[in-house]
């Protein structure tokens, strides 16, 4: 008997993403969830980037939904990022690169630029990969 047979499985792979994965806003759970107060964007204002400040509120906006913390890539969430961007960081020049907890150099060959407009949004690609992870003051 292998190992994998001897552990009960509770959940499944389904359920464990509904409840563990990152959280997938509509239209209507964005404007609630990444809706944030003035002290939570003070928060993000204080961090020393715009991808750090992007970062810091959809870590509060996915905090608020499922009370966990992720680590994603930008890919994994363009629509929410774009929403961000748009309400909070008008007409800044934003980047996609790897997350800022993981302290990475943007990578030119990953994905394009795009704006606060959302002029040349990169590719959707949500991940089921996605883990819980730290809070949002990462520099």
């Amino acid at each position: 008997m292998s190992k994998k047979n001897k552990l009960l499985s509770v959940l499944s792979d389904a359920e464990q993403e509904a409840l563990y994965g990152l959280p997938e806003f509509d239209d209507a759970q964005q404007l609630e969830y990444l809706a944030v107060t003035e002290t939570e964007l003070a928060l993000a204002n204080s961090r020393p980037s715009l991808h750090a400040k992007v970062y810091c509120l959809l870590q509060i906006g996915y905090f608020k939904a499922k009370h966990a913390f992720f680590s994603f890539d930008w890919d994994e969430v363009e629509d929410d990022c774009a929403f961000v961007l748009s309400r909070y960081f008008h007409g800044e020049v934003f980047e996609p690169r790897r997350s800022p907890s993981m302290n990475a150099t943007p990578s030119a060959s990953r994905s394009p630029n795009y704006s606060a407009t959302g002029r040349g949004r990169p590719p959707s690609c949500r991940s089921s990969s996605s883990r819980p992870h730290g809070p949002c003051g990462v520099t």
